[in-house]
């Protein structure tokens, strides 16, 4: 396929990376402050301080994988593995939001940014394979 036909492939790419750092990267800089930022004013003052080490390891996981996405919009031969990754990754926030909003939809309303990211992140990957897939 030439170029043209590819350049959804390199924008999508491209922004869902940045949305994936950029949802991320507030819980790197400030596990605490980020928190509550990334989850809609998520109430972070209720969690023991022990819990945001492990945020703060989130959030560089996430970040990782958003800088990874962001360049597989050039590297093709990162595209499939980082694109099957991704999916995975997004479709089970996507799942606990959606779960914790059955449960509660108070809290779970505080996922709904992150809800709505992730789900057009994860429609977007499933029509990249598609598209992209060999006979």
């Amino acid at each position: 396929m030439s170029l043209k036909n590819k350049d959804y492939a390199f924008w999508y790419f491209r922004i869902s990376g940045l949305i994936t750092i950029l949802g991320a990267l507030p819980s790197v800089i400030s596990p605490k402050l980020g928190t509550h930022l990334s989850f809609g004013g998520m109430p972070t003052l209720t969690f023991p301080d022990e819990i945001f080490p492990i945020i703060g390891h989130w959030g560089i996981m996430v970040v990782g994988i958003g800088i990874m996405i962001y360049v597989s919009a050039k590297n093709l031969a990162l595209r499939k593995h980082i694109i099957w990754y991704s999916i995975v990754e997004k479709t089970y926030l996507v799942g606990s939001g959606l779960y914790l909003y059955s449960q509660d939809s108070i809290l779970g309303t505080m996922y709904m940014g992150a809800i709505v990211l992730d789900s057009l992140q994860v429609l977007g990957g499933v029509y990249y394979l598609l598209k992209n897939k060999k006979p």
